[in-house]
């Protein structure tokens, strides 16, 4: 067996395929940035509460082309998106600019932030963090055309 053609299955098999496994466009996610927390020392309480996302409704691929406006007013915009499939779990990373305003002051944020997740639509978890905060996530399906559309939970 040619080794080049090897390579090059299993480079389809490894990266390609898990793009192909990623939820469509007519998904619609909620995603729930939450419970920060200092991720260092210089760093208070009440300046990770103010920079926590919040709640916010999306699809994938909107999330991907235009901004997001969270229920807090934070600005989500210039993300990123990668994924990884192993069997039916799903492995998420990517980071994300969130930009907002706190005390008249406007900030701004780079967010990273690493999901997980069992089947194409499960409830997908992870974490998220910035250069001094960090905290967890959670998204739900909130409508599907595969699935009948359920409410949202309230944080």
């Amino acid at each position: 067996m040619n080794g080049k053609w090897l390579v090059g299955c299993l480079f389809l098999v490894f990266y390609l395929c898990p793009v192909f496994a990623a939820p469509d466009d007519t998904t619609i996610w909620q995603g729930t940035y939450y419970q920060a927390e200092p991720a260092q020392r210089y760093v208070n309480q009440a300046y990770c509460d103010e920079h926590t996302p919040g709640r916010f409704v999306h699809t994938v691929k909107g999330a991907l082309t235009y901004p997001i406006i969270t229920n807090r007013g934070i600005i989500l915009d210039q993300a990123t998106f990668h994924v990884r499939a192993i069997n039916d779990f799903y492995f998420m990373q990517g980071e994300l600019r969130a930009r907002g305003m706190s005390r008249g002051k406007v900030w701004e944020d780079r967010i990273h932030y690493y999901l997980f997740k069992r089947g194409q639509r499960g409830v997908t978890k992870g974490m998220w963090s910035t250069n001094e905060c960090k905290g967890r996530y959670q998204g739900i399906v909130l409508k599907n055309g595969d699935f009948k559309p359920i409410k949202p939970h309230q944080t």
